[in-house]
């Protein structure tokens, strides 16, 4: 065999190992989606993404609701003693019923949300499912599930992902599965029980918003499929022995500025 042709061979069997070390990264990742790895490429996905995301709203400058989101975060993230990010919080000025999980600990809340509950506890179990979401790092793992091995790839080389804009609409959809769902679901649960709110929040809430508008039904509903049985899961959920209500501030509740 010439000295060419196993050039050739070697070549031929590098790409190989390349190509398998990439797909066993990227199936480790997917597999383990909180490893070192996985959590550098959600830093990367979130410095190139989420200001592209950001920057299709407009902030609220709603001091009420502002302060008023602001005691619901502080009170929930008092009871994560150890979070996986840094959170920042976004309130937007959109009339949208909605709130969404961007990487690396990015949370946005609609105004819209606010408004259509009736008390903070309520805002606080949508953001205590947000919050399971990224806890339990769903928005990577979803993130490299459609985008494929190109992304991975791309990010491990420090390349650029292709299109931001494109890649920010996947992160805006929003969807998860109804098994990532019902993980967020348990995981807020047990984070409002431990912040002294209620998980009956979560299904007031969601009881409500179907029963007004069964037609036309908010965003949240439509990307968060919310079947009686899991209203049901946080109408019926067993408080700890030593739970202790807390209510939440609702003093000017009523003057939110609706969009």
């Amino acid at each position: 065999m010439s000295t060419e042709q196993w050039i050739r061979i070697g070549c031929a069997g590098v790409l190989l190992l390349a190509a398998l070390s990439i797909a066993a990264i990227y199936y480790g990742i997917q597999q383990l989606p909180s490893t070192n790895v996985a959590l550098v490429i959600e830093e990367r996905l979130a410095e190139q993404m989420v200001p592209v995301a950001l920057d299709q709203w407009t902030f609220s400058n709603d001091s009420i609701a502002q302060e008023k989101l602001s005691n619901i975060t502080d009170r929930l993230l008092k009871a994560l003693p150890n979070p996986a990010y840094d959170y920042h919080f976004y309130l937007v000025e959109d009339s949208e019923i909605n709130a969404l999980t961007l990487p690396g600990g990015h949370i946005v809340v609609f105004q819209g949300l606010l408004c259509a509950a009736d008390k903070p506890e309520e805002v606080a179990a949508v953001i205590a499912h947000e919050l399971g979401h990224a806890e339990n790092h769903h928005v990577i793992n979803r993130i490299l599930t459609e985008s494929g091995i190109r992304i991975t790839l791309a990010l491990l080389l420090g390349q650029d992902m292709g299109s931001s804009y494109e890649l920010s609409q996947l992160l805006i959809s929003n969807y998860f599965s109804r098994e990532q769902e019902a993980a967020a679901d348990a995981w807020g649960f047990s984070l409002l029980t431990r912040s002294g709110i209620s998980p009956k929040a979560h299904a007031d809430f969601f009881r409500k918003i179907k029963s007004q508008r069964k037609e036309n039904i908010p965003a949240w509903l439509s990307t968060h499929p919310e079947d009686e049985s899991r209203i049901n899961e946080a109408e019926n959920y067993k408080l700890p022995p030593n739970f202790k209500s807390l209510p939440l501030d609702t003093f000017q509740w009523a003057f939110i500025h609706c969009p």
